[in-house]
């Protein structure tokens, strides 16, 4: 049975639902200040959509000859450690208007002994393993988004990268 819910501050604007653990799809507010959903959630958060980004620092490393600021640096592979999370997508930072990778469900290994949960499903402590596209600056930085309305708590970054002098 559909059951409506009252948002009236957002008449006219494009959300996002997520309903007892689920993404459903974006609606835009009625003029009366409802959104139309299936059935009655028991729980539901609704809101504006907006990506969340994050940017790592510019990796510098001390090197025998000094540092390596100013040094082309190419991140290759990258660890990520997340905290109940769901997905993510991931990118070298000059690709921002370029294509996103989501994260791979085959790198994903639960740090805990539990099984790992199914795609969608929030886990406990995870390792996300992924590859960078090719590609060196001299920063080395890593771009995360989260564009869904799900948690994405990230309590570490670590990356295995290669500096090489600039050409």
């Amino acid at each position: 049975m559909p059951f409506d819910i009252p948002v009236p501050h957002l008449i006219g604007k494009t959300v996002q639902i997520f309903a007892d653990g689920v993404i459903l799809p974006e609606q835009v507010v009625s003029a009366g200040g409802f959104v139309t959903v299936a059935n009655q959630p028991q729980k539901a958060f609704i809101g504006l959509s907006y990506p969340s980004l994050i940017e790592t620092l510019p990796l510098t490393i001390q090197l025998e000859a000094g540092d390596s600021q100013g040094m082309l640096k190419r991140a290759g592979e990258v660890w990520l450690r997340t905290w109940k999370s769901v997905n993510a997508e991931v990118g070298p930072v000059e690709e921002y208007a370029g294509t996103w990778e989501p994260l791979d469900p085959s790198g994903r290994r639960r740090v805990s002994d539990h099984e790992i949960p199914e795609v969608g499903e929030i886990g406990d402590l995870e390792d996300w393993r992924f590859q960078i596209p090719a590609g060196s600056d001299s920063s080395s930085c890593v771009a995360i988004r989260q564009t869904q309305p799900l948690p994405l708590v990230i309590l570490s970054v670590t990356s295995l990268f290669n500096v090489t002098e600039k050409q």
